[in-house]
């Protein structure tokens, strides 16, 4: 059995917010328990993870060009890999294998689908915990709001599958860009090479 760091114990309204009635170690799906709730994902305070204040430019209502059932879903993804890119979960800060990762060339993809997201360069030490980028590949990044938590934020989802990447958030002064897209390890897998035809990249808030 692995168990939950007590770091994590202690601080858990940064990924999760509020503890589930069956308390931080019980109805486990992933390996991170249930505690990191359905629709809760990265940023759950303003003083660590910024806010949006710019008009987003939100995404389609229209389905992805990748859809699958969740029994499908299931057999190509491992139990944690399902739990955030499906049902929108997160990973504890500092764990994802990609925090502290900083390649000088290549890209990031989707985990679900291939679609690349985002290129090496974009990315940057927020030291939020989780990995963060500062642009994304043009059409690769669908917005939604995300008003759980008692909160507003913008969720990111990769255009193609719909799978969660976690959150994005402007006007920090971070970077040129002043764009943070805060996403999870586990919702990416790096490729040490670009994409075959890379897009151009850009920002998915009105202003750039």
């Amino acid at each position: 059995m692995r168990f939950l760091s007590v770091a994590f114990l202690a601080f858990p309204a940064v990924t999760a917010g509020f503890p589930s009635p069956g308390g931080f170690l019980g109805r486990s799906r992933s390996r991170w328990g249930r505690q990191v709730a359905q629709k809760s994902s990265l940023g759950a305070f303003d003083f660590i993870f910024g806010g949006s204040k710019e008009e987003v430019k939100e995404g389609t209502k229209e389905g992805f060009e990748i859809e699958k059932s969740p029994n499908e879903w299931q057999q190509e993804l491992d139990r944690d890999e399902y739990f955030v890119l499906r049902e929108k979960g997160t990973e504890p800060p500092g764990s994802g294998q990609y925090n502290k990762f900083y390649p000088k060339a290549g890209y990031f993809a989707c985990k679900g689908c291939g679609n690349p997201l985002y290129s090496a360069k974009s990315k940057f030490d927020s030291g939020c915990g989780w990995p963060a980028f500062d642009a994304c590949y043009e059409g690769a990044i669908r917005t939604e709001i995300d008003n759980s938590m008692f909160m507003r934020r913008v969720e990111i989802m990769c255009n193609k599958c719909g799978g969660h990447l976690g959150h994005v958030f402007e006007g920090e002064g971070m970077t040129k860009s002043n764009e943070r897209h805060c996403v999870n390890s586990i919702s990416v897998r790096y490729v040490d090479r670009g994409p075959e035809q890379a897009p151009a990249e850009g920002s998915v808030f009105g202003k750039k």
